[in-house]
């Protein structure tokens, strides 16, 4: 029989639908709850939209949304769109509701704006459209297809608590008034409003934290008396950080589970930007930041004057050069006349002089002429030997083009047979550095999207939480709701030793399943200290422990730090001694994304054939 040599690619989402397809946010995330969502994805290569084509969104069985009541055709809220690196725009118009069984309800969208091939789109559905989250607790997805890729493309599984869970995030937050508006403004006061969940009451006492966008700055000292919550005088605000600062209710101040809040706030500085923004909430009962939709600081008016005088200012200067250049060329065109007089009077006296010897050499003459001839011939049938090149190459570069546009490629995707279990065992770095580097917590989101990304009936998660030393570990397991519990607890303090976190992750699989697929998710921003790593090929690495012992690696530098090259490739060492990968991420984006790769390469191998023909 003969052998057949394969290769393994990771899965590409087949011809005609989207990648990459995605929830990055539902607030609140709790079963029945009135919900904002954030969906993003990415057209495929041939999938570019023109302005009014509809991108279809078909949410989960059990959501409910305003208008799906009336039937198909119903009408929906505006949403916004963001396409590719521009600022979000409304989406005005033309959306529906469609009431679709037994699938969820489907909206679509019409597209503002020319969206091109391989593009990062992202939809803002704000609580005004009316979602409401399905009744059950558990993991859901979302379906997205646009007419140029008809086919349903399915995100990733978010998680919809239940109502009864514990408390995680406030719910419909919304920046209700800003006053001015305007872009790098002082003293501007805000007016803040949320939902506390069915566990979420406060008293006097307690704090709310509000987190303001990037560019927002708090007064100089950092502190604004001009506080009220519910309309009665609160504590200080005080910033703990540039944009973000605490609220400490007052006394005899009660608001029950599931009240309305209303925070207002004076002293703030606005972004120097003008655009769209988002603040985030988070109380001392409801711990994880909620984002709040979308609202708009204007543009400051003088600013864009400066900015088009400036350009005017360019503009003079542009004109002013192009004067001189004017001159400078009407003086080499007087010159180029001056010579050209002069050359013209020399040519007179020469003809004058040969004018005498041209009947004596006419002879001469004749011979001269045919010689001219003669290379003329000659250059003429070179130039026409280039001429027959020319079309030649034209000829094989018009048959390449046509090859080209009927290229096809064919194939087919073979699915892995049952695959092996897999035990692997995060190892994430809780050093203080954490505080700079990742101030909202991606790295413990990230991780626990992660797990659910595998199968608790196969697949065992361990946790090992690691500076100078093992905070907290988690022995193997499949209850997936204690490691994301765990996961939790993550803190940042101390230094940064890596051997401490790999060798005690590596004392967990050793403990593992025989036959299952072994490996290390290590999670790092920082420079380790001077005795703190140990790397392949000397002696006590435990990098070369876990190779013999068929463990995989998968290192994730995290922030700005791993730019450094050095640092890079310290990380890419680590993991090529052991058949793994590293990865660079700076976003929540970038974490999804390497979390997603890495559970794919772990849990769903593919096996890709591919054949390509030109033309019939």
């Amino acid at each position: 029989m003969p052998t057949i040599n394969t290769f393994e690619i990771k899965p590409e989402v087949p011809t005609g639908s989207l990648n990459n397809v995605r929830i990055v946010a539902v607030s609140p995330d709790t079963a029945g709850g009135n919900a904002s969502c954030i969906v993003a994805f990415e057209t495929s290569a041939a999938g570019g939209l023109a302005p009014g084509d509809l991108i279809t969104v078909t949410f989960p069985p059990g959501t409910a949304i305003a208008g799906a009541v009336a039937g198909a055709g119903a009408p929906c809220a505006p949403v916004n769109i963001q396409i590719g690196r521009a600022a979000p725009v409304p989406v005005i118009g033309g959306m529906k509701v469609l009431a679709v069984a037994p699938r969820g309800p489907s909206v679509t969208v019409p597209v503002p704006a020319a969206i091109g091939p391989r593009t990062q789109v992202v939809l803002y559905f704000g609580v005004g459209v009316g979602i409401t989250n399905p009744a059950r607790g558990t993991n859901y997805a979302v379906m997205v297809k646009t007419v140029a890729d008809p086919v349903d493309a399915l995100s990733a599984p978010y998680a919809i608590l239940p109502a009864v869970g514990p408390p995680g995030r406030v719910r419909n937050v919304r920046v209700a008034n800003i006053a001015p508006d305007v872009a790098g403004a002082k003293g501007a006061t805000y007016k803040v409003v949320f939902e506390t969940t069915e566990r979420g009451a406060l008293k006097g006492g307690d704090k709310i934290t509000v987190t303001f966008p990037s560019g927002t700055k708090l007064e100089e000292q950092r502190v604004l008396a001009q506080v009220f919550v519910n309309g009665r005088q609160a504590g200080l605000f005080v910033g703990i950080e540039k944009n973000k600062g605490e609220i400490t209710l007052p006394a005899g101040l009660e608001i029950q589970a599931g009240g309305r809040v209303i925070v207002d706030l004076k002293g703030i500085s606005n972004p120097p930007r003008g655009t769209n923004y988002v603040v985030a909430v988070s109380t001392i009962k409801d711990l994880d930041d909620a984002f709040s939709d979308p609202y708009e600081i204007k543009p400051d008016i003088e600013d864009l004057i400066g900015q088009l005088q400036a350009q005017l200012h360019g503009l003079i200067a542009c004109c002013d050069r192009l004067v001189q250049l004017l001159e400078r060329k009407v003086e080499l065109e007087e010159n180029l006349e001056a010579l050209l007089r002069l050359e013209l009077q020399s040519l007179k006296e020469q003809l004058a002089q040969t004018r005498a010897a041209i009947q004596k050499g006419i002879d001469q003459l004749r011979d001269a002429v045919e010689g001219i001839l003669q290379q003329t011939r000659r250059l003429v049938a070179q130039l026409d030997e280039k001429i027959d090149l020319e079309e030649e190459i034209a000829s094989l570069i018009d048959a390449i083009l046509e090859c080209l546009e009927t290229l096809e490629l064919s194939g087919e995707a073979i699915p892995p047979a049952e695959r092996r279990p897999v035990d692997v065992v995060l190892a994430i770095d809780s050093s203080g550095s954490m505080d700079q580097t990742d101030p909202q917590g991606i790295r413990r989101s990230g991780a626990k999207a992660f797990v659910d990304q595998l199968d608790s009936d196969r697949d065992q998660v361990g946790l090992v939480s690691w500076d100078e030393k093992v905070d907290l570990f988690e022995d193997l397991t499949s209850d997936y709701a204690a490691i994301k519990a765990r996961i939790d607890q993550v803190d940042s303090d101390g230094t940064t030793n890596f051997n401490a976190g790999l060798q005690k992750a590596f004392a967990l699989l050793q403990a593992g399943r025989a036959g299952s697929l072994k490996a290390i998710v290590f999670l790092t921003d920082g420079q380790p200290d001077a005795d703190g790593y140990t790397p392949p090929g000397s002696s006590g690495s435990w990098v070369d422990k876990a190779r013999d012992a068929g463990i995989k690696i998968y290192a994730i530098g995290f922030g700005a730090p791993y730019e450094d090259p050095v640092v890079r490739q310290r990380l890419e060492r680590m993991a090529e001694a052991t058949g793994g990968k590293a990865f660079h991420g700076k976003t929540a984006d970038d974490l999804v994304a390497i979390y997603q790769e890495i559970a794919r390469e772990l849990a769903n191998p593919w096996i890709i054939n591919l054949e390509a023909t030109c033309g019939d």
